[in-house]
């Protein structure tokens, strides 16, 4: 009887070593859990922010896009201005011509 209480103890204390263990091993395990929702949540901000850095740059492409169409749009009014003034030019060199030579 001695000897089989002997092994109880034994055993039980066995038993809460091996308790303990595992109770270490599920705090380690949840600490990794943390740490892992803790990466994960900065990761979801970092995406977030990285979005909306998206649509800000998208933003200001159309905004160039829209500026530039515009003084395309500005710089073809000017062109047709400057061939509209260089063949009225034309023609009025044409008519100093013509008049110098009816003079001659």
């Amino acid at each position: 009887l001695k000897q089989d209480l002997a092994n109880e103890k034994e055993s039980s204390a066995e038993l809460r070593k091996e308790v303990e263990a595992a109770r270490a091993k599920a705090a380690a395990l949840q600490g990794n859990i943390d740490k892992l929702k803790f990466e994960q949540e900065v990761a979801d901000a970092d995406e977030r922010q990285n979005v909306i850095n998206i649509q800000a740059l998208n933003k200001s492409l159309d905004d160039a896009k829209s500026k530039l169409n515009r003084e395309m749009g500005k710089n073809a009014a000017l062109v047709k201005s400057k061939q509209s003034l260089v063949s009225v030019n034309e023609t009025l060199r044409q008519n100093v011509r013509k008049l110098t030579a009816e003079k001659l």
